[in-house]
């Protein structure tokens, strides 16, 4: 397994609807990545969750990031990483209008949320 670039996340709203039984949340942020891309998170990025009673919640963030790949070519990714509660890794798919990132789009990739020093950090692998 390869770290190929982390994101680091900023919350900045929540907004919540909680029924008889089950629980929707939407969880709004900004942020920045390092690593293979560099850049920021553009705003509208959400992470949509929902916690059904019985049963593991779910997640599911979709975000675009605009910067430059490691050759600093300026490039934009869309993420959409799902995932359940309680589970290690998440299950991310890109797409990009990077020459040099394109690989990306059909590479197996996973996705492991951090927290590092009260600090909410999203890492992207690549999966050998």
């Amino acid at each position: 397994m390869k770290l190929l670039f982390s994101i680091h996340i900023n919350v900045t709203e929540v907004i919540e609807v909680k029924g008889k039984k089950d629980t929707a949340r939407m969880v709004l942020f900004n942020g920045f990545a390092e690593g293979i891309f560099s850049g920021k998170v553009e705003n509208g990025g959400v992470d949509t969750q929902k916690e059904i009673f019985g049963e593991a919640g779910t997640l599911s963030a979709r975000y675009i990031l605009s910067g430059k790949d490691e050759d600093g070519t300026p490039c934009k990714l869309f993420i959409e990483n799902n995932g359940k509660f309680g589970e290690p890794y998440t299950c991310p798919k890109i797409i990009t209008d990077s020459e040099k990132l394109g690989w990306l789009e059909n590479a197996k990739l996973f996705g492991q949320i951090c927290n590092e020093n009260n600090e909410l950090i999203i890492k992207i692998f690549e999966d050998n």
